[in-house]
């Protein structure tokens, strides 16, 4: 908010009397003074929130139950829209539709001086996001699913070859959730599809030390191997496909192995684990997750509220220790 509006602002909080029919007709009058101007939407937005300050109690659940019920809604829609891009129906031109339609529904949650949004996927994502955003204002975890909304319309982007609008959509979803690496996996794919290998590394490189999940660090591993195939680094790629599978099986990865083979016309060439890690560590490709976000797991892992609120998510928290770590005090 800039200074003029600032100004208003404060103005029209001064004419409030604290009677609050008056006040309501007050800044209904005034909401209808700056609504129809785009650039007034700061204005008009903290005059929504003086109207909601003096709604009678009973007013105010039922705007909050209102509102609840429009998120649900939207949500419903954006997994509407998930089906029908990964079911046996497929329908991406009536997906994209649902979720242009989504994006566009005048309910937004938008940064200001004190709060940041976020669209987190799971507690996980939540918690872990502390140690790692060094924001400097309050992160407030909504529960309208822009992150995926805006990750589906990259997808799609990316399908119609629209790489431009990819980008974009993938930077939304990038902001709604930093946390979840397939926004920045469906941005380096973008840069993928278009041979621009340098931008796919760098996507992926700046990544890393957001990874808390065995998932997204064999992801991490595919794509990096991608780019050294690419680069005819094939030690490096082999080493990377082969790594990659300690943290999750993939039949990508395999296929890629056995890529590696062809072109090297040696269908007996092997590399094993100890001169894989040896590999990587020549080209200065980190072993396993950052040692910090090993302990920030095991600070969750060991936090009493969790144990006590969230044991579902203390198993899920102890699977990926164990993956990080072979610690069998993770295996109970």
């Amino acid at each position: 908010m800039n200074e003029q509006e600032k100004k208003i602002i404060d103005e029209i909080r001064k004419n409030l009397t604290g009677d609050n029919e008056k006040d309501k007709t007050f800044l209904i009058k005034e909401a209808e003074k700056y609504k129809d101007n785009s650039e007034n939407s700061n204005i008009v937005k903290e005059i929504g929130k003086m109207l909601y300050e003096i709604l009678p109690k009973e007013k105010m659940e039922e705007f909050s139950n209102a509102f609840k019920k429009d998120v649900d809604n939207i949500n419903v829609k954006i997994d509407e829209a998930y089906k029908l891009m990964f079911t046996q129906e497929r329908n991406m031109e009536k997906a994209k539709e649902i979720l242009l339609e989504v994006i566009n529904t005048p309910i937004e949650f938008k940064e200001n001086e004190q709060e940041r949004f976020f669209s987190f996927g799971n507690i996980i994502e939540f918690l872990t996001s502390k140690y790692v955003l060094n924001l400097n204002k309050k992160a407030v975890w909504i529960t309208l699913n822009y992150s995926l909304a805006y990750n589906l319309l990259a997808f799609i982007s990316n399908e119609e070859h629209n790489y431009e609008k990819a980008i974009e959509y993938a930077d939304k979803a990038l902001y709604y959730n930093p946390m979840d690496l397939n926004n920045a996996f469906e941005k380096g794919e973008t840069y993928k599809m278009q041979r621009k290998y340098e931008d796919m590394l760098k996507v992926t490189t700046s990544i890393y030390e957001y990874i808390f999940s065995p998932e997204h660090l064999a992801r991490y591993y595919r794509n990096l191997g991608y780019f050294y195939t690419e680069a005819c680094k094939f030690d490096v790629s082999f080493s990377l496909y082969l790594v990659s599978m300690l943290y999750q099986e993939s039949k990508g990865a395999y296929q890629e192995i056995m890529y590696i083979k062809q072109v090297l016309k040696n269908p007996e060439y092997n590399i094993d684990l100890d001169t894989a890690f040896s590999i990587l560590e020549k080209n200065n490709i980190p072993i396993g997750i950052r040692k910090e976000n090993v302990n920030i797991l095991y600070s969750l892992y060991l936090d009493e509220q969790l144990r006590k609120h969230n044991p579902n998510v203390i198993q899920e928290i102890k699977r990926r220790l164990y993956k990080f770590t072979n610690d069998k005090q993770f295996l109970n």
